[in-house]
């Protein structure tokens, strides 16, 4: 099993296809599994997709998140896997996650795509319409039972989501 150890942290990855590293930061609660199709679709890429803290097989500590903290894992991952620069595919928290990279650390950022998503928090979970058909999909495959979210740890997602 892939684990890269980052800011204390143990961050479960996979690495599928082969060329220009395309890093993918999922939504909240999502895990690698979730993303199977979209990773066989982007094959022409270095896919690295990965559990964010709290997701999946990634440690879930019981300690405030932030937005921040989670992309200084990114970052952490990259520099694990000795990748210097990427594209980036953030969905929903992921894509908070990933302009926070971009703003931060624009040189690490070479491509940058953003899948429902805003740039700021509004203090309240607003999910577009693809992201409740995700949670629907995770719900009726029952990709949750592949890595259970416990649910304090997707109380410290949402509020760094929301935050």
């Amino acid at each position: 099993m892939p684990i890269a150890h980052v800011r204390g942290v143990a961050l479960y990855y996979e690495v599928h296809g082969s060329g220009f590293p395309l890093l993918l930061i999922g939504a909240l609660g999502a895990s690698v599994p979730l993303h199977r199709e979209l990773v066989a679709g982007l094959a022409a890429h270095g896919v690295i997709a990965f559990d964010n803290r709290g997701s999946g097989r990634s440690d879930k500590p019981d300690i405030p998140y932030s937005i921040q903290m989670m992309a200084l894992d990114a970052l952490g991952l990259m520099g694990a896997l000795g990748i210097e620069q990427t594209d980036i595919v953030g969905i929903s928290m992921g894509g908070r996650i990933a302009l926070e990279i971009a703003a931060d650390h624009p040189a690490r950022v070479r491509k940058l795509v953003l899948v429902s998503t805003s740039a700021a928090g509004t203090g309240h979970l607003r999910m577009s319409l693809p992201m409740r058909l995700v949670g629907l999909l995770i719900g009726l495959r029952g990709l949750r039972r592949l890595a259970p979210q416990p649910p304090y740890a997707h109380l410290r997602q949402r509020q760094a989501a929301t935050g």
